[in-house]
């Protein structure tokens, strides 16, 4: 007959083998996920370069576009003296200007005559280029 010990020590070694390949089947799944989030992480790290640069890239665009609204500001304003100095320099043409606005509206020449304090003829003149173009 077949010894206890021999079946217990027969047993013991089968389920030692068993330990073993469960073991070295987890030190492979251990090795496949420490892959894979190496992976993700350098992933991770390309993506983050590429938004880095992203970033830089819009940032330089801000700062142009805010240069570009400074020179426009200052030439908005340069431009708003100039119009309020040749106002302020010819009263005539501010008359003459208000006469076509009144006769781009439909305005008869003795009513532009009349608000703007201008010759009637000079007033006809007005409606009559207005009519033409």
């Amino acid at each position: 007959m077949i010894n206890v010990s021999w079946i217990a020590l027969g047993v013991a070694v089968l389920a030692v083998g068993l330990a073993i390949l469960f073991h070295l089947k987890q030190i492979k799944a251990l090795k496949q996920v420490i892959e894979d989030l190496s992976e993700g992480k350098s992933n991770l790290e390309r993506e983050h370069k590429i938004l880095r640069h992203e970033i830089d890239e819009i940032r330089s665009g801000s700062i142009g576009i805010g240069q570009k609204l400074k020179q426009l500001q200052t030439w908005f304003q340069e431009m708003d003296e100039r119009q309020s100095e040749m106002s302020l320099q010819d009263p005539e043409s501010r008359l003459y200007t208000r006469a076509a606005k009144m006769a781009a509206k439909g305005a008869s020449a003795q009513e532009i005559a009349e608000d703007c304090e201008i010759p009637l003829v000079e007033a006809e003149l007005i409606v009559s280029l207005r009519k033409n173009t």
